[in-house]
């Protein structure tokens, strides 16, 4: 990936933005209203921080695309994971915003297959370069890191419309919850 860490971290930043900006999984961690582009920014910097700590940042060779994986297994020393997580509550979901959303991501966690795994968190494309196969090339990617380790893949996604993109990869749905909003449970079934 070309760039310096710095201009790379905020391309990608700007595209998840760009691609998340009207997510219902994303806006029920930080909610509407004033300031909300500034909370999407600090949701995507905290996911990237984490990223960067337990797993790997994939991105296409123009920046337009990226995603971001978790590696089950790997952790955050505690001091590192305390600094990112108080970060996250005053930047993007603020204290009265906190329990919503631990209960809502332990019903997540709940429900998410106990295997070892590449969690894919986030993948976007801008919206501008969607349709092109940048998504697909990125997915094909993880796919590939995923199986040469002999994991699966998980992720959740919040919207229909993307359940047909993920099972042309293999994917399929094995849980569907309701946390406010239907959520879907695709795998890769490695």
């Amino acid at each position: 990936m070309p760039g310096s860490p710095v201009s790379l971290s905020a391309s990608l930043i700007s595209v998840l933005c760009s691609s998340f900006a009207d997510n219902q999984s994303v806006r029920a961690a930080m909610g509407d209203g004033a300031g909300k582009t500034q909370r999407l920014q600090a949701l995507m910097e905290y996911a990237l921080h984490m990223t960067q700590l337990t797993g790997r940042t994939y991105a296409d060779a123009t920046q337009q695309a990226c995603a971001l994986v978790t590696l089950s297994g790997q952790t955050v020393l505690f001091l590192q994971r305390a600094r990112l997580d108080l970060a996250f509550i005053r930047q993007v979901c603020g204290w009265k915003g906190l329990l919503p959303l631990l209960y809502r991501n332990r019903k997540i966690a709940s429900a998410r297959l106990q295997v070892p795994h590449h969690y894919l968190w986030f993948l976007g494309v801008r919206p501008e370069c969607q349709n092109q196969g940048r998504g697909t090339w990125l997915l094909q990617q993880i796919l590939a890191d995923a199986s040469a380790s002999a994991t699966e893949v998980l992720l959740e996604t919040s919207l229909p419309a993307n359940l047909p993109f993920y099972e042309r990869s293999g994917f399929q749905v094995y849980r569907e919850i309701d946390v406010g909003y239907r959520l879907f449970f695709p795998r890769s079934g490695q």
